[in-house]
């Protein structure tokens, strides 16, 4: 995946091409591996992961794949690596993205084996009108029913991609971030989650030894206020479901009851759930 620019600058200072690159490949890395752990745990129940919780790389089990076997998530991320990758100019064309996708579904491109094992039912449906002929900033449903995490989990090579144009108040990449969702996923409040995401990713990215958490605060009050901006009915009447992100104090007393958050590594497969996603 190509980047912009020679460093990451942020007032002044500059950091070195390597760390860059390395800051983004641990990244992607990250996100590869924890879907190979939560692979073969997917769907389980809560009570099945807190009796059996994850504590390796083990195989089969939901999807009958060998230990190590990565999901649509990981393998829809890499198709978005590689369309990031050959983008001319800056300029992004998401019929190219769409046929990667395609390709994925279809062929088995970006998968372990050179097989599709798994796919989300919003996913299919998108790149299905992809193949009638749709356009491909179209083909993502809009409803309801259409929600789901399928966008978000292929959403960080684009936030990495964008980061400069995230990080800080002005949130001036939010379009793009909202198009890369769309081709799968046009919900309002599908778009909105992938933005969070990559602008607390950027934040982070863009950090020099600041608090974590310090970070996280400003970086989700600078996106509430972007979205606060938006004169969209349907947009401030999604920015209520994400009413409790906005206030970390509040969030982090909720017990796991109301939300699935626990501490440690692998502490998401000990939940429950679409395990695969981290």
């Amino acid at each position: 995946m190509k980047v912009s620019g020679t460093g990451i600058q942020k007032d002044g200072e500059k950091m070195s091409r390597e760390l860059e690159v390395n800051r983004y490949i641990d990244a992607v890395l990250g996100i590869v591996i924890g879907d190979a752990l939560g692979v073969p745990a997917e769907f389980k129940s809560r009570e099945e992961l807190k009796a059996n919780p994850v504590t390796d790389m083990v195989g089969f089990g939901t999807h009958n794949q060998p230990a190590g076997t990565w999901s649509d998530d990981s393998s829809m991320a890499i198709a978005t690596m590689e369309w990031l990758g050959e983008m001319e100019n800056g300029v992004p064309d998401y019929t190219l993205l769409m046929d990667k996708f395609s390709n994925w579904l279809m062929y088995g491109d970006y998968t372990p084996y050179g097989h599709t094992f798994d796919c989300g039912i919003s996913t299919s449906r998108a790149i299905m009108n992809y193949g009638r002929g749709m356009d491909p900033l179209q083909c993502g449903g809009k409803t309801d029913y259409d929600n789901g995490n399928g966008s978000l989990m292929r959403i960080l090579p684009a936030a990495l991609w964008n980061s400069s144009k995230l990080v800080g108040e002005d949130v001036e990449g939010a379009d793009f971030i909202f198009d890369v969702s769309a081709v799968t996923h046009a919900h309002v409040r599908s778009k909105i989650g992938c933005l969070i995401y990559s602008k607390i990713i950027a934040d982070l990215l863009y950090s020099h030894g600041e608090d974590n958490i310090d970070v996280l605060k400003k970086s989700l009050a600078n996106c509430k206020k972007y979205l606060k901006s938006i004169e969209d009915k349907q947009t401030a009447y999604e920015l209520e479901k994400y009413d409790r992100l906005w206030n970390l104090e509040m969030f982090h007393e909720l017990n796991e009851d109301d939300i699935k958050r626990k501490d440690g590594k692998l502490a998401k497969y000990k939940l429950d759930g679409d395990t695969s996603n981290i």
